[in-house]
Formats: structure tokens, sequence, C-alpha cells
């Protein structure tokens, strides 16, 4: 389900150098391998945060998942079929597809391996259904769930970065199958595509595409135009700027009501930060540290992990000629951003996924790290120390709309 953190009172309690502990001794950054992504998910509904790896070297590597014990503490699972794949295993999206109320789970494979789609059985146990999605082999990157035409079940759409590069798109066709679209817009292109992010840039109801692109292409915007239709936007600096982007992410940053966009670049380049204008126009933000600290970008994450009532932003970085650090800014409420000095951003090695989540309850946001240095790091668990601002908690279900509420907009004032 969608966990949404909402802010109710707007006091900095906690110096940024304090705001986080690395968790050595916790099982989820115990063991690592050549790991890609990171999902917080609560798959068995017990109220906490379960967490998921996808592992990737070409070789195939089982993926890793550990159920949260509820006290702060995890067991690691291995008996399940997500965690026996074996498979150079990518991207991941849990969605509850057949709207029974469990979340299910995508994994995308690359090095032309078929993907993988898993249904949650409700009884801590899985099942791989041989539908169109899991017969399906490609070079994917990434998937994502929505309900794109609004019947209330989730569609999905997957990111290919290799092969022939079209993209995928598979329609919900009933409640456990699903069957795959071509012919439009959206799979027509040949772009190399790690990532994408569905979100209602314009605010008119339905839910827009943007993709990054590697190789200095430009980058996507795909428009929906309330029919399950898209069209492709052409103008602007978003879809014009080029770029060897990895990874993207939207939020609304400045708190005005729209969702502006973050875009990941690779190979020492800076990173892109767009403001939305609010008549589907976009502004390139050219000053500050967020959009000038070169980096070997790829995952980005972002979350209010001061419960400031500001949307700060982490950003992983890998595959440089030696370890490296990530990067962490925090929100100055003002449209600028300070880059944080801590433990989360001195920490070296190779980060390619990375999620906030409250693991522990407490109300403050928690980070997981998918690492991959060497093809052989564990990843990391960094727990959110707190402070005295307020949080609020929201589990969201659908109940005409997908059982899941993805695509659910939640407002708050305070």
């Amino acid at each position: 389900m969608k966990i949404l953190y909402l802010l109710l009172i707007s006091t900095l309690s906690v110096s940024m150098a304090q705001q986080f502990t690395k968790m050595e001794s916790l099982a989820p950054a115990m063991d690592g391998g050549d790991s890609r992504s990171a999902n917080w998910i609560d798959y068995d509904n017990d109220g906490d945060l379960d967490l998921f790896f996808t592992n990737g070297p070409r070789a195939g590597e089982n993926n890793m998942f550990y159920e949260n014990n509820g006290d702060g503490s995890f067991t690691k699972i291995d008996s399940m079929a997500i965690t026996h794949d074996k498979s150079p295993s990518d991207g991941s999206t849990w969605g509850d597809f057949n709207n029974d109320g469990f979340a299910d789970l995508f994994v995308a494979n690359w090095y032309g391996k078929n993907n993988l789609l898993y249904i949650n059985n409700g009884d801590k146990t899985f099942r791989l259904l041989p539908d169109t999605v899991s017969l399906s082999g490609g070079y994917s990157e990434a998937g994502s769930w929505h309900d794109f035409n609004f019947d209330g079940f989730l569609d999905l759409f997957v990111a290919n970065s290799g092969g022939d590069r079209k993209n995928f798109f598979y329609k919900s066709q009933t409640a456990e199958s699903f069957y795959k679209v071509s012919g439009i817009p959206l799979t027509e292109k040949t772009a190399k595509s790690r990532h994408f992010d569905w979100a209602d840039y314009d605010n008119d109801g339905d839910i827009d595409l943007f993709i990054p692109n590697e190789d200095n292409q430009n980058n996507h915007l795909f428009k929906a135009n309330g029919d399950g239709s898209f069209t492709e936007v052409t103008d602007g600096a978003i879809v014009n700027n080029g770029g060897d982007s990895f990874g993207s992410s939207w939020a609304d940053y400045d708190n005005d009501g729209d969702l502006d966009l973050f875009v990941a670049n690779f190979k020492g380049q800076n990173n892109f930060l767009y403001k939305n204008n609010g008549d589907s126009t976009f502004e390139r933000i050219t000053d500050g540290i967020i959009v000038n600290d070169k980096g070997y970008s790829i995952g980005t994450a972002w979350g209010d992990v001061d419960n400031d009532g500001d949307l700060d932003l982490f950003v992983a970085n890998a595959f440089t000629t030696d370890r490296t650090k990530n990067f962490l800014y925090f929100n100055n409420g003002d449209g600028s951003f300070s880059k944080d000095t801590s433990i989360v951003s001195r920490d070296l090695g190779w980060a390619y996924g990375a999620v906030f989540g409250d693991y522990n309850r407490d109300g403050f946001l928690d980070l997981a790290v998918a690492k991959c240095f060497n093809a052989n790091e564990n990843n990391a668990l960094f727990m959110n120390n707190g402070g005295t601002n307020n949080w609020i908690v929201l589990k969201l279900q659908g109940s005409i709309s997908n059982v899941s509420a993805i695509g659910a907009v939640v407002k708050a004032k305070a």
C-alpha cells in the first residue's frame, strides 16, 4: 500500500550532521552483492515496512528479502520464489495488480532474460505468473505500475536500455493477465532508457510519463490526453537538454502545488532540476549546489527527512574508477538546498538505487541504499534519528480504483 508522510508542524529540531545513523548490524546491511534496486513494502499487511533488493550481475544472482519483525529488526527470508530467480535483475516495483489486497511484484531483468511477475498469495508466499509479462525477454532496467485507463486495474510500463531498446507497455486484460501494447509513441522510441516516472505534471487529473535517456540523447516527455492515448512533448528544456541521464524523480520541492523534476546524470555531468511553472512549462534551474555537483548519478529519492515541511533529496552515485560518495541535499524552504556532510554523504562505495521509508514507525524517514561496488558490496541502511517535529501516516486503499491506491494524491496544510 502507499504510505504517505505529511508534516503538521514546521520546527527544525535536529542538526543535519545528526540526522542519520548507519545501521551496520541489521540484517539488510550485513550482506549484499551486485544490488540495483531497493523497495520498502508491507508485503504481509502487518503494518510495518519490509525490504526487497534486486541483484544484477550477468551470471545471475538471487534477490534478497527482509521481513520487518516490528521491533526495529529484520529477518532475512530466502525461502520464497522471489528470492530464487538467479537472474540479472535490475529494477523492481510492487503493486496489487489483481486487487486481492496484497502487493504483487515485478522484477526487470537484463541480458535478454525474461522479466518476472510474481503474485502475492497472501500467506507470505509468492508464485510466478506465466503471463505475457514474464514471457517477454528484454534488456529491462525498471518497471512501474499505473492504472492509465482508469479501469481499476494496474497496467505496467517497462524501460529497456539494450536490444532494440523499445520500451514495453502492458495493459491489464483480466485480474491476472496482460496484453502487450505496441504501435504507440511510448513503445516505439529506441533511446537507451534505464528509468522513467509517471506523474501528473500539468494537474489535469491524468498521469503523464517522463523517460530519461543515456548517451546525451534528449529525454522524453509524454502528455496523457485523458482518453488512454499520449502525445509526445517536443518543446521546452526538459526534452531538449540532452544529458547522460540515468534516473529521475518528480517532487513538489517548492510547495507551490505542482510537481517539479530532478534528473540524475552520469559521467561527471551536472544533474538537472526543472521548476514547474504551473502552466505546463518548466524553468531549468542553473544556480545552487543541487545542479552544480558533478557526479556519476543514477538513483534518486525525495523525502522530508527532518519533518520541516519541505522535501529533501538523496542522489546515488556509482561506476566511477573507485569508491565514491553519494549526495544528500537538505531543502532550505526557499527554493535552495544545502549539502549534507554526515555519514550518509561520507559513506563510500557504489550506490545504484535508494528509497526512503519509516521502517521503525517513529515518524521519521529512514533510508535504504542498494550498493554494487565490484559486484560484491553490502547494502546500506540508515536510521533517521528523528526530532521533535510532528508527523502523520496515512494508509491509502482504493475501493473503486486500484486497491494499491497508486496515483492517489493527498494534500494537507498546517
